[in-house]
């Protein structure tokens, strides 16, 4: 930490700045200069820097969080890098390039310098990157589709996170599904806030990027009885995003109840067991596409949180409140079900609980109350809806019948894309950067099984 005010030696803490940062230490800047400086150090613009305030306590908690990110961000880049790499933990500049051999490879932390100063730095001879440009340049992912099953998780609370641990988990993996070229599908609405709005702001802003690879647009699988979207609202989206209307189940009409017509307006599932029964078919018919490679040509499916009771749910126009999920049984259990029935890869993340941690238990031999009807028929309408499946079909899935499958394949059954042994670390594994390596590294298997 570096001083300085209007009657200190400014060149002894510039040159201290410099050596510092040569030697990359941590470094912050509490500048009390109260008066006109008619030049400015050039080579502050990369370190972090407050007004003195009068209170020291700023000072010292800014150079300890800065001490922090620094042994935590080259931690991080050491366990990443090549062989050769030198680990910066702050972004290049002149002041630290200048005196390297031409050729050296820098490895600093996401983001990337902006392309205007990377092309002034360019002209050092030093190579610079950053762990995502990395992944970009190897695009092994490319035109290929994967399913997200990312959503609010119902126990997450008792797994010590919260919903913006969940969502910055779900960004970090599919910023690097993105940039290794997978085309990233998704089931469900758009929500007004929350994930998929800045899964959609990620996209547009990369795609923004002069020099880089743009990304390729999210597909959303949105099943009947959601709001058809406006000619308007698909235009908005199309440059981001790319929608695929599934229809009305073939038995599911206007017979049955007024509200359910091919285009419906919004209409719950909590309005009786007739409205629940008609989302639970037109889901399990989204999902059902979804997991059936040959129509939706989607690879494999990663699952992260999904509710199982009830749980806080964000609807298309931003409300809030505890709901029950729609369908017939679980939605995320309802995909997994579907897409190890259809031979897809199945990635399990456990740390955020949900659907994901049920299941994982479940194939590890734990029994769980919420994998009985005991448990599930307390949904809207439950027993009703069950007993329309009983009469008009399809079959009724019940839990024992789902534990049975789940473990008769085990942990080992539901994919041959990890080892055993990573299997399990994916299962229990919190931090957001080695739950994305496992799965870049068994996705990276695809074209081998």
């Amino acid at each position: 930490m570096i001083l300085t005010d209007a009657y200190a030696s400014r060149e002894w803490c510039r040159e201290e700045i410099l050596l510092a940062k040569e030697h990359q230490r941590p470094v912050v800047v509490i500048d009390a200069l109260d008066g006109c400086e008619t030049r400015s150090f050039p080579y502050l613009g990369n370190v972090p820097r407050i007004r003195w305030s009068g209170d020291p306590q700023q000072g010292i908690d800014l150079l300890l969080k800065e001490t922090l990110r620094h042994l935590h961000d080259t931690a991080l880049l050491n366990a990443c890098k090549l062989n050769g790499d030198l680990v910066f933990a702050r972004s290049p500049e002149l002041a630290t390039l200048v005196g390297l051999a031409p050729g050296t490879t820098i490895l600093y932390p996401d983001p990337p310098v902006g392309h205007g100063e990377g092309k002034r730095l360019d002209k050092t001879g030093v190579v610079f990157t950053t762990p995502l440009q990395r992944v970009a340049s190897e695009r092994s992912l490319a035109k290929m589709p994967i399913v997200l099953s990312m959503s609010e998780s119902t126990d997450i609370v008792r797994r010590g996170m919260d919903p913006l641990h969940l969502d910055g988990c779900m960004l970090d993996i599919s910023r690097h599904l993105l940039l290794k070229g997978a085309t990233l599908a998704y089931g469900g609405h758009l929500g007004a806030e929350g994930y998929t709005q800045r899964l959609f702001e990620l996209v547009r802003t990369h795609n923004d990027l002069e020099g880089v690879a743009p990304f390729e647009r999210i597909v959303n699988h949105r099943g009947w009885p959601l709001p058809r979207l406006s000619v308007a609202e698909r235009a908005k989206l199309n440059a981001v995003c790319k929608t695929t209307l599934l229809p009305r189940p073939a038995d599911v009409d206007e017979t049955l109840h007024p509200d359910f017509v091919k285009e419906p307006g919004f209409f719950a599932a909590e309005l009786s067991p007739l409205h629940r029964y008609a989302w639970a078919r037109g889901m399990t018919e989204m999902r059902a596409y979804q997991a059936d490679r040959a129509r939706s040509g989607v690879a494999a499916r990663i699952v992260i949180g999904g509710s199982f009771g009830p749980t806080v749910k964000v609807g298309e126009d931003g409300t809030r409140q505890e709901k029950w999920y729609a369908s017939r049984i679980p939605g995320v259990l309802e995909e997994v079900l579907l897409s190890l029935q259809q031979g897809q890869p199945v990635f399990l993340v456990g740390a955020f609980g949900g659907v994901a941690a049920l299941v994982i238990d479940l194939l590890r031999g734990i029994d769980r109350p919420e994998a009985t009807w005991d448990y599930q028929q307390r949904a809207p309408h439950a027993p009703a809806m069950r007993a329309l499946y009983e009469q008009r079909g399809p079959a009724w899935i019940d839990y024992p019948e789902i534990v049975a499958q789940l473990r008769a394949r085990g942990p080992q059954g539901i994919n041959p894309l990890l080892s055993d042994a990573e299997q399990q670390e994916l299962f229990d594994a919190v931090h957001p950067a080695r739950i994305t390596e496992l799965i870049l590294r068994g996705l990276g298997r695809l074209n081998r099984v």
